[in-house]
Formats: structure tokens, sequence, C-alpha cells
């Protein structure tokens, strides 16, 4: 998989903990240097990013859609 990365003209989001012991901040190192595109946020939190930072990952979600995302695709992958 991880040869398969650099040829992707993938975009992706990463919002991780940087307080998480399970899937710590470090292991994205690869993505960020593969993928061509990445917005990469290391929040203050622990495994558990959602639950205690929600709203916060909600609204890099939402400006990662607005920014690569249009028209028709947008309005399918937004929900409510």
């Amino acid at each position: 998989m991880a040869g398969l990365l650099p040829t992707l003209p993938a975009t992706d989001t990463d919002c991780l903990g940087k307080n998480n012991y399970i899937f710590p901040g470090e292991g994205a190192e690869p993505y960020k240097r593969d993928l061509q595109s990445i917005d990469f946020h290391l929040l203050d939190t622990g495994h558990f990013a959602l639950e205690e930072d929600g709203e916060v990952i909600a609204n890099l979600m939402r400006s990662f859609l607005d920014r690569n995302l249009v028209g028709t695709e947008r309005e399918a992958a937004v929900v409510g």
C-alpha cells in the first residue's frame, strides 16, 4: 500500500490526538510524506478525539470539504 500512495492524487484530512498512545501523531508522518495533499491537525486530545473535540473536528471537516469539493459533489457529501 505504501508504494501506491505516492501515485494517487489524494487529498486527505486527518485529525489526531497528540496524547493518543494507541495511534500517536507520529504515525501520520508516512501519510504526510507520501500523499500529494494532506490537511493534518494534531489536536490536544487523547484516543477519543472526536468525543473530546467533536465540534472542532466537524469544523475542520467542513472547511476541508469547502476547499476540495465543488457543486454536486459537495451537496452529496454534506449531511444535515
